[in-house]
């Protein structure tokens, strides 16, 4: 390994900040992430649900994948998920969204407003 590597700046798929390391950013974060690929559903208010891939979750939002959809920053969403067999529907906002394919896009969804059994849930898996 290269004694440079460690000290070079990485590109965070997070609000397109750079950071230092993955441990500045942790510590910036008010919730731990659950990490996972459990599929979801998602929506705009009154639309009908679409699928995608949830990659990480915590009390604080859900971080996303999905195919053939267009979601915009500042986008209001519902998304329906599984916690300890326990469905939660819950609405966000889009705060970062980053192209990952031609018709690919990976989602940060800023929670507001969660049912305290979703986050004491969330707390316990974490």
């Amino acid at each position: 390994m290269n004694p440079d590597e460690g000290s070079r700046p990485k590109q965070s798929l997070y609000r397109g900040e750079t950071v230092l390391d993955e441990s500045s950013r942790s510590e910036r974060r008010k919730n731990h992430r659950l990490e996972t690929d459990q599929v979801i559903s998602f929506a705009d208010l009154e639309q009908d649900d679409r699928s995608a891939v949830a990659k990480s979750l915590s009390g604080g939002g859900i971080g996303f994948e999905t195919v053939g959809t267009q979601v915009e920053l500042g986008d209001v969403l519902r998304v329906t998920f599984r916690i300890a067999e326990r469905r939660f529907e819950v609405t966000g906002k889009v705060v970062w969204v980053t192209a990952t394919e031609s018709k690919s896009q990976e989602v940060g969804l800023e929670f507001e407003g969660v049912d305290p059994e979703c986050l004491r849930l969330l707390e316990e898996a974490t």
